[in-house]
Parts: C-alpha cells; sequence; structure tokens
C-alpha cells in the first residue's frame, strides 16, 4: 500500500512530519535523528514542496538475508517486511504514475530510504542523488533500478545502510555496500548478501560470528577476494614515507571507492570535496615542498594539497558525509578504546574534548605529530583493484620520482622547453603534478575530444594501448587554474617496476613525445638486422618476416632506457602542443 503526502521544505515541517510517522509507524521510527539529517540534506531546484511516498509491506532483500538467517531464529518476533520512504520534489499525486514519468524521473525523484524493523541499524538500504543533495565535489556512484508504485525508477546514487550490530558492524556493512556497489557496476563482480559475507569469514576465522564482533583486515580482504575483486592493503605505517594522503588522493582521484579502516571503525571514501585550482584559500608557501635535487632546491605542488575534504559513507553519519582524513581519524580514536602512549603531549591547548563533545563540531586542532601517531596505530586503506592491474600507486608514484619528478635532468628539458628556469624552482611556481589510474578506453575517448589538431587525435585514437594506464599530469599554478597541464606521462598498469621499460608508456611535452613501444620495435628490428648483417654480410634480399621481434638482447635491456629518454629529448615533434586539457569528469562526477 502506498500513502502520499506533500509538507513544505522547511525545519518546522520536517520535525512535524518526523513525529507524526513516529507515531503511526513507531517500530521503523528507531532512528528519527538520523531521518530529519538525511531529509535535510535534500537540495530543492523547482519547488519548495517535497512528496513522501510511503510503501509499507517492502520486501528489501538485504534485510530479509539477515532475517532468515538470523533475525527469524530468535525467541523475539520480528518483522520480515521493511518501510520504504520514496522523496519527490514538487508536489506529485498517484495519477501522474499512469503517464510517462521520464520528466519525474529527471527532476523531481530525490531517493529512498528503507527502514527495519530493528531497534538498532534501523536505516536499511538506502539510495540518494548526490545531486539533489547539499554537498559539492566530486563523486562515484553506480545506476540503480527501484520500483515505486507499479513504475520502473533508475537513479545515479552510491547505496548506503546503518549497521544493525548484530548480523553486521561497520565492517561488515561497508563490505556489503562497496560490493554492491561494484556488481552493479560492473557484471564481472559477484554481490554477496549478508550471510555469505558472515559464511566467508566463519572459514577464515577460529571464533563465532553471529553476533558479529567486527571483522579484521584481513577478513575484509578475502572477502572482496571471493567477490572477485582484488583488494590491495596499505597501513599508514608502511606508506609513511610515501605519504599517505597523497596515496588516499591517488586512489579517490582513480574514481576507485574503497574502504578507509579507523580506529575500531570502517567507512568508504567515494570522491572528495572541491578542488582549489585557482587556489584562492590556500598559501602556496604553506602547501608547497621542496627537496634537494642534485643541489637544486626543487619545489613541488601535488593536487591533493588543493583538496580539503573526503566524501564518505559512513554508517555512523548521513550519507554522503563530508570530512578530513584527519578529522575521521582524531573522532573515532578519541571513541576507541585505544590508549595514547604519550598523554604528556597534550596541553591545555591541545587536548581531547570532554566525553560526549562532538570533535567535529569542537573544533579541536591537534599538532600534526599527534596525529601522525594516531593514523600509525590505526588508518589502513583496502583498495579494490581489478585483477589485470599489477602496478599499484605505490609503487607507480616510485617509477614516476625516479625518472621524471625527481630527475633533474627531465626537470631541466621540460624547464628548456617551456623556457621557464624558474618553474620549480620556488614555491610560487612550484611544479604542479597530479597522479591518477584511468582506463585507456575512457582516457582515449576524453583525449580526442579535447585533442586540437590531426596528428594528435589520429595519436591517441590508433596506437595500442593496455586496459589500464597510470598518468601523471605536470603543469603550474597559472595552467592548473585553468584546469591544463604541461607534461603528460603515461604508465603501464598492466605492468611492473621490473620491466625494461619500467612500465613506461609514453611521454608527451610541448615539441616532444616518445610512444615506448615504437622505440621498443625500432631497437628490436635494429638488432636484428644488425645479426643479420654480420651473418651473412649482406640483407638485400633479406626476408624480414622471420625476425622473432620478441626477443631483445641483453644490450637492448640495458639500453632500453637512454633510448627512450634520447627519442623524447632529441627528436621534435611540432605536433604536441604546449598545453592540454586535465583529465576529468571522467573517473568521478561534478555535483
Amino acid at each position: 500500500m502506498n500513502i502520499f503526502t506533500t509538507f513544505e521544505f522547511t525545519e518546522d515541517n520536517i520535525n512535524e512530519l518526523v513525529i507524526k510517522l513516529i507515531n503511526i509507524y513507531p517500530i521503523y521510527f528507531q532512528e528519527p535523528d538520523r531521518i530529519r539529517e538525511i531529509i535535510k540534506l535534500f537540495k530543492l531546484e523547482h519547488s519548495n514542496n517535497i512528496t513522501l511516498i510511503i510503501e509499507s509491506n517492502h520486501v528489501d532483500r538485504q534485510y530479509r538475508d539477515s532475517y532468515y538467517s538470523y533475525f527469524s531464529q530468535k525467541y523475539s518476533s520480528f518483522e520480515r517486511n521493511c518501510l520504504r520512504l520514496a522523496f519527490f520534489e514538487g508536489n506529485i499525486k498517484y495519477s501522474d504514475f499512469m503517464s510517462d514519468i521520464s520528466e519525474i524521473q529527471q527532476h523531481a525523484f530525490l531517493g529512498t530510504i528503507v527502514l527495519r524493523p530493528l531497534n538498532v541499524g534501523n536505516i536499511g538500504h538506502t539510495l540518494l542523488n548526490p545531486n539533489k543533495l547539499k554537498i559539492v565535489g566530486y563523486v562515484q556512484t553506480s545506476t540503480f533500478k527501484v520500483m515505486i508504485c507499479g513504475r520502473k525508477f533508475k537513479l545515479k546514487a552510491f547505496p548506503y545502510s546503518s549497521q544493525d550490530n548484530e548480523t553486521m558492524t561497520c565492517a561488515e556493512t561497508a563490505l556489503f555496500n562497496l560490493i554492491q556497489y561494484y556488481s552493479q557496476k560492473y557484471s564481472e563482480y559477484r554481490l554477496l548478501m549478508p550471510n555469505e559475507i558472515l559464511k566467508i569469514i566463519e572459514q577464515v576465522s577460529y571464533g563465532r560470528v553471529l553476533p558479529s564482533n567486527g571483522v579484521d583486515d584481513a577478513c575484509m580482504t578475502k572477502v572482496l577476494q571471493t567477490a572477485h575483486l582484488h583488494p590491495i592493503l596499505y597501513r599508514f605505517e608502511n606508506e609513511e614515507d610515501l605519504d599517505f594522503d597523497e596515496l588516499f588522493y591517488a586512489y579517490v582521484e582513480s574514481g576507485i571507492p574503497f574502504i578507509f579502516g579507523l580506529p575500531q571503525h570502517a567507512v568508504i571514501c567515494i570522491g572528495h570535496g572541491a578542488v582549489d585550482f585557482k587556489i584562492t584559500h590556500h598559501n602556496l608557501e604553506n602547501i608547497s615542498v621542496w627537496e634537494d635535487i642534485e643541489g637544486h632546491n626543487i619545489y613541488y605542488l601535488n593536487t591533493a594539497r588543493l583538496v580539503d575534504d573526503y566524501i564518505f559513507m559512513d554508517d555512523n553519519r548521513a550519507p554522503y558525509f563530508v570530512s578530513t582524513i584527519d578529522k575521521l581519524t582524531e573522532y573515532y580514536y578519541e571513541n576507541s578504546n585505544y590508549v595514547f602512549e604519550s598523554d604528556d603531549v597534550f596541553d591545555d591547548e591541545n587536548k581531547f574534548p570532554d566525553d560526549g563533545d562532538d570533535i567535529f563540531e569542537a573544533n579541536v586542532e591537534y599538532p600534526q605529530d599527534i596525529i601522525k601517531k594516531m593514523k600509525r596505530q590505526c588508518d589502513c586503506l583496502i583498495v579494490p583493484l581489478y585483477k589485470r592491474i599489477f602496478l599499484d600507486a605505490s609503487r607507480a608514484k616510485s617509477i614516476f620520482d625516479l625518472h621524471f619528478l625527481k630527475n633533474i635532468d627531465f626537470i631541466h628539458k621540460i624547464q628548456e622547453a617551456y623556457d621557464d628556469k624558474t618553474w620549480g624552482c620556488n614555491f610560487e611556481n612550484p611544479l604542479v603534478w597530479r597522479m591518477y589510474l584511468a582506463s585507456s578506453n575512457s582516457f582515449k575517448d576524453f583525449k580526442c575530444r579535447y585533442v586540437n589538431n590531426d596528428d594528435m587525435y589520429e595519436y591517441y585514437s590508433s596506437e595500442a594501448y593496455p586496459r589500464f594506464v597510470w598518468v601523471l599530469e605536470i603543469g603550474t599554478v597559472s595552467t592548473f587554474s585553468v584546469r591544463k597541464a604541461r607534461v603528460e606521462i603515461l604508465l603501464d598498469a598492466t605492468s611492473s617496476r621490473n620491466s625494461d621499460t619500467w612500465a613506461i608508456l609514453s611521454v608527451v611535452y610541448k615539441g616532444h613525445a616518445v610512444f615506448v613501444p615504437h622505440v621498443i620495435n625500432k631497437m628490436r628490428k635494429l638488432q636484428d638486422v644488425r645479426k643479420k648483417i654480420s651473418e651473412k654480410n649482406s640483407v638485400s634480399d633479406e626476408d624480414y618476416s622471420s625476425i622473432n621481434l620478441e626477443e631483445i638482447g641483453e644490450d637492448v635491456r640495458e639500453n632500453i632506457l637512454t633510448e627512450i629518454f634520447k627519442s623524447l629529448y632529441y627528436n621534435s615533434n611540432k605536433f604536441v602542443d604546449d598545453i592540454y586539457e586535465i583529465y576529468s569528469n571522467s573517473n568521478l562526477k561534478e555535483i
């Protein structure tokens, strides 16, 4: 049965509506504050009214799975059906569903919330369109189908639900929602229902799994592996030298939702807030870093430092919760059972808030060394990667550093090409860089849409790329302010740093370009021709079809990097533009 109710979008009306619903559906409204918080997130553009459709006796497969495997076996009785709330902007009537619904779907549909008949973890499968919410940034979503009043609706969302603390804690909830996102978006991944997740955990644990006591990192990676995802685990203490925040940003910018492990909690990171490309609220001197590279002070600015906030699915908060890495770490550290080893570092100005205070509202700031100690004990990333991606972010960054970002010869060459001798030599003109993973099809499609001449279009459209590539974009403060860069470097994400080419695929900057497979083929042919000459002293009637291009001699292996950079530096290419559009709105969608 569907009940329609329309209310004006004001705080008083929202409070009145929630109180009314509590009285009518008491077992389904156990978390009224969270529901009120979610409703307040809506962003209305065409009307000041919201129509709520209440569907009783809704069958939710996630809850049904938990119901039959656990709740139905209790002495106390539990309802097996749920209540679903569907929200629409404007005044929507029942008769509107009897005709074309395309306008309603495009402009009015806000999302759905499933309410389970539980005292804890009352909010179930929730789908909200982020474009209809009061958040700014870039997120990753998948397309879901829901049936409302007999009609099929589609919406782009990231799944959300709260934990019931019995069958699913924060870890199982994060796992289920993350796997649901991937299985919904890509057919090669398998959806695991809550009971299946618990069975996998039971196989690798030594204790009972119901009621759940939480899941450790190793078990979480095993569950993702069973869903045909191939996770990699990073711990802050192991990646501190690389810069954990840079690693975090690289995967977010790559459009890969992942699990962020916090002190006794787990959340999903699905995007980031606005990027301050124009540097309107940052100080260059504070966000730039410098290193001594062979006696030269080189200044760098990673675009990760232009992002203040990330967007999380945290089952203790409303969906699409916006926060910083540090704030989340501090909050859950304070609310965990961890004991800080050096309390003497806290003084009257730097101390934890009193019990009951919300660290997000208290605006407490801690010294960076304290935050690092918190992260070192607790923080980790569990990143699900496609099975053919063999070069992860940390290894890709080490290659970019070794051969490009911290290669003084390369830095001098790009300074010379752009006639910009101060580029990278002071904090006002740093080497601004951005690193991310992209599928070659999406990357080539973007480049072909924005390329400025026929030759570069042919280059991007015709060359064979691996399925995934790591991309490094290097520019200046001024070029990135208009979302453009100067240098583009690609790595083969299906390769490894142990390959002869160090996984380098191509390098492009003003007047110069090298596509590494061309260099390799040229060297192979030259080597085989020399071999034939030495054997026959003539090549006039030689059949080149007999040459095995897969065999590379030791001399080629030793000289291949030298040949790549010789081809890059000393062969000019007049078709390469000075600057180009940075890759955008493909991995993450702006909201």
